[in-house]
């Protein structure tokens, strides 16, 4: 790993305007990761926010925006342990879709495929972390996160074939935690660790927990509307903080798209299916969490 990124305490991520556009694409070519700041606007990050919320709160299940004791486990949605909202149509949701649709994460999308605007947006779940520490008595929210992985294929997909992004829409903090990634670890020499310890024929591979990546995460701190990329290939997976002060919390919007012309007939086809049916798709999630009352 790159000296400029090794110590305890590695919590600062490298970011750039959406204007620095050959400073931003350089860093997630050469390290794996960048953040891009302020490409979706305050007002934008709140118009995202309070559609999602009229999606819980038209569940029916009796959520309420303004009541942190209505987020109770039998009325929220989703895999509560893993924070997945992906039943009821929730990476259909109109806020997901408006994070995806904005002009300026497309554009840093298009500029990352050398120009191309005929992009295809997977379509994963929306991620939401419930403020842990404000759980009632006998409920646990505090959120799994996965272990270090990585999201492509050695064997199948070697070299640059896709890079995700998250788009926050609260302050992403070391208190509360987030995306972590291991820099420089989109290499053929990581990929071919990658191959050699865990197989790597699928785009799944999860690391153990001994596997020394494990302790070399870098914490993506951002803000509201920054948007976090990173190559599929980079190691990378979550990290749940020890829990906020009052009044401090977190959520983001994840998405990735590529050129329509990397997919094949049957692939978008099942992508229209989905997203006819309301369901996931891999590769976009609509992620927000931990959240607050409003």
């Amino acid at each position: 790993i790159n000296a400029e990124y090794m110590g305890k305490n590695m919590t600062a991520p490298s970011s750039y305007r959406i204007s620095a556009e050959e400073d931003w694409l350089t860093h997630l070519r050469t390290h794996g990761f960048v953040v891009v700041k302020e490409v979706v606007s305050s007002e934008e990050v709140q118009v995202a926010l309070s559609l999602f919320w009229d999606w819980l709160e038209s569940l029916g299940s009796g959520i309420s925006r303004h009541d942190v004791s209505t987020w109770s486990n039998t009325r929220w949605p989703g895999v509560q342990r893993l924070g997945f909202m992906q039943s009821h149509g929730g990476c259909h949701s109109t806020a997901a879709w408006f994070l995806r649709g904005l002009p300026a994460v497309h554009r840093c999308f298009s500029r990352i495929w050398d120009g191309d605007t005929d992009l295809l947006a997977s379509m994963d779940t929306c991620i939401t972390w419930r403020p842990w520490w404000l759980a009632p008595p006998g409920e646990s929210w505090l959120p799994r996160v996965e272990n270090m992985h990585c999201d492509q294929s050695p064997v199948r997909r070697p070299g640059f074939a896709c890079v995700q992004g998250m788009i926050p829409t609260f302050p992403v903090t070391p208190e509360v935690g987030g995306l972590q990634v291991v820099p420089d670890t989109n290499t053929d020499e990581c990929q071919d660790y990658v191959r050699r310890v865990y197989g790597g024929r699928g785009d799944w591979n999860e690391f153990v927990r001994a596997d020394r990546h494990c302790s070399q995460g870098l914490l993506l701190l951002a803000q509201p509307g920054d948007l976090v990329l990173w190559d599929s290939r980079t190691f990378h997976g979550g990290l749940v903080g020890p829990g906020p002060s009052a009044g401090t919390t977190t959520a983001a919007t994840t998405t990735t798209s590529t050129p329509s012309t990397t997919s094949t007939t049957t692939t978008t086809a099942a992508a229209a299916a989905a997203a006819t049916a309301k369901l996931p798709a891999a590769g976009t999630a609509a992620h927000v969490g931990p959240i607050t009352p409003i």
